[in-house]
């Protein structure tokens, strides 16, 4: 499993793990992309939306992989990361 994200910090859990690799990158510098070229059987994109990347998603798919974007509703981001009713 590869997890990426712009800050590890919440992910320090998963360090020692042998079959995870973290990836920190801020996808929104217009750096190229860290990924770029990689294939994976399954992209999973959680409260996070950056328009620009929507067309490189796919592109990350091995041949019958799986693509899972949620982002935030209208309002969420009035209730933070976590939404607690």
């Amino acid at each position: 499993m590869t997890a990426l994200d712009c800050d590890l910090g919440a992910m320090v859990d998963l360090v020692p793990h042998p079959r995870v690799t973290l990836v920190e990158a801020d996808l929104e510098t217009g750096a190229p992309f860290v990924l770029d070229g990689q294939h994976f059987g399954a992209v999973v994109v959680t409260n996070y939306l950056f328009r620009p990347l929507l067309p490189v998603l796919p592109m990350l798919l091995a041949p019958g992989g799986a693509l899972l974007h949620e982002t935030f509703m209208v309002g969420q981001e009035g209730h933070g990361y976590l939404y607690k009713p």
